[in-house]
């Protein structure tokens, strides 16, 4: 294992960087964080999170403010090649910057966007529609690809097997009830909160499999505890499936937020 950590962090520390782009990771996510925006007028994204397990992205887009009252330049959109379709207020958010600025971050996922990218974003603004630059998004998004291909195989996880592309396992029961604090051993030395981030392979027959941590709790006989209580309930009614309709093995999981 030494070895093989040995040349992930190199290969890791050979292409985590650009003159662009800054690229680091964290509790399942890797971000790309431009090394400093350009300050035009116009529209860019300056820093793309990706969850390396669910594929869900944040961007967040740099964009002077226009007019008298100070407004950013329009609601973000993404274009899935039918025309420009407006992100839902509950999928991003926007701030004023003292320099004039507005950053908008928007979400990104299966449910608000499909087949969107990143280099699919815009504004809406009052003269039509306002593209953001692909400047440096092309570079941005190899080098999340290679952070998260590196942090998946460091976790033994097929990249193919978390393919945002795949249509979702089936789930039943309601995911809420799949973990039970009750599950968890009874005797404990001080009370702390813990905040692991678990995961487990869903074969192609719908079967739960391999739970395992991207981040830990730290606490070997909790982490037991916590997969146990999971792999008891985690149930599907029907496994993921690719592009051709047929069955496929993929990963799903949970942030959780403990006291224990």
């Amino acid at each position: 294992m030494a070895p093989f950590l040995t040349v992930l962090t190199a290969l890791l520390s050979a292409t985590s960087s650009s003159p662009e782009w800054r690229i680091s990771y964290d509790n399942g996510f890797c971000t790309a964080n431009r090394d400093a925006a350009t300050r035009y007028d116009g529209s860019e994204v300056i820093s793309i999170s990706q969850d390396i397990i669910f594929g869900t992205v944040r961007a967040t887009i740099s964009s002077r403010a226009s007019g008298p009252d100070g407004q950013p330049k329009g609601q973000p959109t993404f274009d899935t090649g039918t025309g420009p379709t407006p992100f839902s207020r509950s999928y991003y958010s926007s701030k004023r910057m003292p320099d004039g600025q507005f950053l908008v971050e928007v979400i990104l996922s299966r449910e608000t966007s499909g087949a969107a990218t990143i280099a699919d974003l815009g504004l809406r603004t009052k003269n039509g529609q306002k593209k953001v630059s692909n400047d440096g998004l092309a570079t941005a998004q190899l080098l999340l690809n290679t952070c998260r291909e590196q942090h998946l195989n460091a976790l033994g996880v097929n990249p193919a097997e978390v393919d945002p592309t795949l249509t979702p396992a089936v789930v039943s029961p309601v995911p809420s009830t799949w973990f039970d604090a009750n599950d968890l051993p009874k005797t404990r030395v001080k009370s702390r909160v813990y905040e692991p981030f678990v995961i487990w392979r869903v074969d192609s027959d719908g079967r739960a499999s391999r739970c395992q941590f991207v981040t830990s709790s730290g606490q070997p006989e909790l982490d037991d505890a916590i997969c146990r209580s999971f792999m008891q309930r985690v149930r599907y009614v029907k496994s993921a499936v690719d592009n051709a309709g047929r069955p496929a093995v993929s990963w799903q999981g949970r942030r959780i937020k403990i006291r224990y």
